[in-house]
This record gives C-alpha cells, sequence and structure tokens, in this order.
C-alpha cells in the first residue's frame, strides 16, 4: 500500500508541470489506478495487522478515526492554499503529505515485519 501511496504523491507532483492535454490524462489515469489503494487495501492491512480475530472489527474502525481525521483537516487546508497561493501549491501539498503518509507506512510496516518484501504467516 505505500508503494500505491508514493506513487500517487509523485502523480500529484507531475501534475504541476503539464501542460498538454495528453499528458494530463495519461498522468489523471495514472493517479486514478493508485489512489484506488486507499479505498480497497486499508481494511486487509489492518485485518494482517490484527493479531486478534475477534478485535479486527475495533482495529478497522479505530484505523478509519484515524484517517477521519486527515479527511477533515486536509479539505480546509488546501482550500487556504487554493486561495492564497493558486492549485499548483495545492498539487504540492498533497503530493507532499501523500509521499510522507507513505514513508510513515513503509516505516510502521517494517516494525511489523521488518525490511523483507512478502511477509507470509
Amino acid at each position: 500500500m505505500f508503494t500505491c501511496t508514493v506513487i500517487s504523491g509523485a502523480m500529484m507532483f507531475a501534475l504541476v508541470n503539464l501542460s498538454s492535454l495528453a499528458g494530463v490524462v495519461i498522468v489523471a489515469f495514472l493517479y486514478g489506478f493508485f489512489t484506488g489503494a486507499f479505498v480497497s487495501l486499508p481494511p486487509t492491512c489492518f485485518v494482517k495487522l490484527s493479531p486478534d480475530r475477534a478485535l479486527i472489527g475495533t482495529r478497522i474502525g479505530m484505523g478509519y478515526a484515524v484517517m477521519a481525521i486527515g479527511n477533515l483537516i486536509g479539505t480546509p487546508a488546501a482550500g487556504v492554499i487554493l486561495q492564497n497561493w493558486g492549485f499548483n501549491a495545492v498539487w504540492i501539498f498533497g503530493g507532499g503529505v501523500s509521499i510522507a503518509g507513505g514513508i510513515a507506512m513503509m516505516i510502521s510496516r517494517n516494525f511489523q515485519g521488518g525490511w523483507k518484501l512478502l511477509i507470509r504467516q
């Protein structure tokens, strides 16, 4: 999941420098593909990180509660950035936050399973 998060952040940075319609379409397609992980993968990750099967629902709820904080703060922050500095600054803010989130996910995964590429139980 952290790979998709970092790539979607890179796509946000790529939107800053685009000037052709074809480039925007390609980056928008890739951005949409990789941000699909934000919708589909969190429950899977929460289940994988929960050692006690009886607490899976609680862990999913707690995970989405933490995600809600970013959702509630991010939109007004982007509005302030848009009013003061324009759309390019919003894309840079979003890309930076996305890449920082991907790095945080990578670090938390390291604490759970080490630096191995695949973790099997």
